[in-house]
């Protein structure tokens, strides 16, 4: 993703107040560690760029990242995944209904996601939302399948 002239502008205007702050002596971290957080929000605000047309077509707006990583993880096409992320975040089970190992998978692959505020496990994948905006699915791991079948059991 090429960086445009705002995200140089934002940028700048970090430095400046990290020189500030400097300069008056107050604890701000490092320069490297406030540009990464500068250019994480930044990239995530690209990715979920969505007129109202468009989501107005579906429940859901699935990221081309999202795209990708369907093809690549679950091998699906556009289409069928499409259809498989509207029922996930319908029917799915949400991280609340989730306990033991699979938890902590969750838990971890969630904090992974800086932007995330929604996560639901559908069939053996993990799809992580924002808002109703698809950012990525997993797959769920072979040692953890049952764990994740049981739970949608239990929820029907």
């Amino acid at each position: 993703m090429m960086p445009t002239v705002a995200f140089y502008s934002m940028k700048l205007k970090l430095l400046n107040s990290w020189l500030c702050n400097k300069i008056d002596g107050i604890e701000c971290g490092t320069l490297e560690d406030l540009y990464y957080k500068q250019q994480v929000t930044y990239e995530m605000k690209e990715i979920n760029k969505v007129g109202e047309k468009e989501r107005s077509k579906r429940g859901v707006f699935i990221t081309d990242h999202a795209y990708d990583m369907a093809k690549n993880r679950l091998s699906m096409n556009r289409g069928s995944f499409e259809k498989l992320s509207e029922k996930a975040f319908i029917l799915g089970v949400n991280h609340s209904e989730v306990a033991g190992n699979l938890k902590k998978y969750i838990d971890s692959k969630f904090l992974s996601q800086r932007s995330a505020n929604n996560i639901r496990i559908y069939g053996e994948n993990i799809f992580i939302f924002s808002k109703q905006t698809l950012i990525t699915v997993y797959q769920v791991p072979t040692s953890l399948k049952k764990s994740a079948l049981k739970c949608q059991a239990i929820k029907k």
